[in-house]
């Protein structure tokens, strides 16, 4: 007899949200990225990045603003190009605190890193 695997996304169900756009206009300075509700974690489910930069740049997602924690591998983006992420390609990681991002070189206005999140939201700890 074999036994499967059960994931934890099947046992426990959340809330999904999208964050506003956050604009990534001064390089390796963090910004928010999705602001969580007392007493909530989340899991990010998809990942959408536009790169306005003349040059690639490496976008850090994690928590803290000063200084930024990564809690995800660093992702590269083309220049002039946008990335899309869904849930398979994302590492599977619980936030508890605000999810920020920065990127490795940005500017204003038409040449800015924006990101864009859709999280999962439980109640609690243990959802």
């Amino acid at each position: 007899m074999t036994t499967a695997r059960v994931e934890k996304r099947q046992w426990r169900t959340g809330v999904e949200a999208t964050s506003p756009i956050a604009s990534c206009v001064a390089a390796a300075t963090a910004v928010n990225l999705h602001l969580l509700k007392t007493n909530r974690t989340c899991k990010i489910r998809k990942i959408h990045i536009w790169n306005g930069q003349l040059a690639p740049v490496t976008v850090d997602i994690g928590i803290g603003l000063a200084p930024l924690v990564p809690a995800l591998p660093p992702i590269f983006v083309v220049n002039g190009m946008e990335l899309m992420l869904r849930e398979e390609d994302i590492q599977d990681v619980e936030f508890n605190a605000n999810i920020t991002v920065q990127a490795s070189a940005a500017a204003a206005a038409q040449n800015d890193v924006r990101v864009q999140v859709t999280v999962e939201e439980y109640l609690g700890v243990s959802g």
